[in-house]
Formats: structure tokens, C-alpha cells, sequence
């Protein structure tokens, strides 16, 4: 019931999700497809120092106390019930396999930053080599769907 209550705010939510800042690593002078090649391989060493470990867990459900009904005939109360219990799946080495990321760009010089998106519209050159950044800096979605840092 409380999903139909914040299925309005929906197109809201999404909306703001394109607002924020994106993540990505920075290089000054560092090619454009050197960064992407070296944080490849990053997550690939990291994949295998630190292996995927699916975990799954039951969430117990829980119980529902009945509710309480009146009318002009007296009141009531209906049955409670329990809900079905929850199985989750997740990676539990995600977490340490994303800072061992971290720490393979940073031994190689990257940083990691966060930038909005640019705003300009028209076309807009992309650099071959991430640029010194400054307040004007943004992110522009390349052809092949990777984050390129600009600074108009």
C-alpha cells in the first residue's frame, strides 16, 4: 500500500538521479583511453585477488498484528498474518574488491573525482588527454557510453 503512496514521486526521483554528480577517475594529460584501459584492468586484478563470494540469507517474515474494525454493530478485530520471509543474495567481498580498485588507480596516479554533467548543448570536442580540472570542468557521455571529463 505505501508503494501506490510514493508511486508519484517517482518520475521525481528519477529525474534527480540525473542531476548528481558522477564519479570518475582524473589524470591530468593522461589519454582518454589509457584511463579507461587501466581501470579495466584494475577490476580485473581485483576480481581475482578478490573473488566474487555470493552469500545468501532468509529474512524471516514477520507477523502482522490484526486490525481493529468497528461499526455500528460493535467492533472487531481481523486475523493477523505473517509475511513471507525474504531471500537476499549479495556479494560480500564487493566492498573490499572496490578498495582494492581504488588503490590500483591511485598507485598509478589516478584520483578519484566528482563532476556534474555539462550543460552546454551543441557539439562539444572531446579531449584525447584528461585536462587540468577547474570549476568548469563536467563530464560528457562519449559514443562509447564512457564518462570523458571537459573543461569548456
Amino acid at each position: 500500500m505505501i508503494l501506490f503512496r510514493l508511486l508519484p514521486a517517482l518520475p521525481a526521483v528519477v529525474l534527480l538521479a540525473g542531476c548528481l554528480p558522477i564519479e570518475t577517475y582524473h589524470k591530468t594529460g593522461a589519454p582518454v583511453a589509457r584511463v579507461q584501459s587501466d581501470e579495466v584492468k584494475c577490476k580485473v586484478d581485483a576480481l581475482k585477488q578478490v573473488p566474487v563470494n555470493t552469500v545468501t540469507r532468509t529474512i524471516s517474515g514477520q507477523y502482522v498484528p490484526g486490525r481493529k474494525i468497528c461499526n455500528p454493530r460493535g467492533c472487531y478485530r481481523t486475523a493477523g498474518h505473517i509475511t513471507p520471509p525474504r531471500i537476499e543474495s549479495y556479494d560480500s567481498n564487493a566492498g573490499l574488491r572496490g578498495q582494492v580498485v581504488e588503490q590500483c588507480m591511485q598507485a598509478q596516479g589516478y584520483k578519484r573525482v566528482k563532476l556534474e554533467r555539462c550543460t552546454a548543448t551543441g557539439a562539444m570536442t572531446l579531449p584525447a588527454t584528461q585536462p587540468a580540472l577547474n570549476t568548469q570542468s563536467c563530464l560528457v557521455r562519449a559514443q562509447n557510453d564512457q564518462w570523458v571529463i571537459v573543461t569548456p
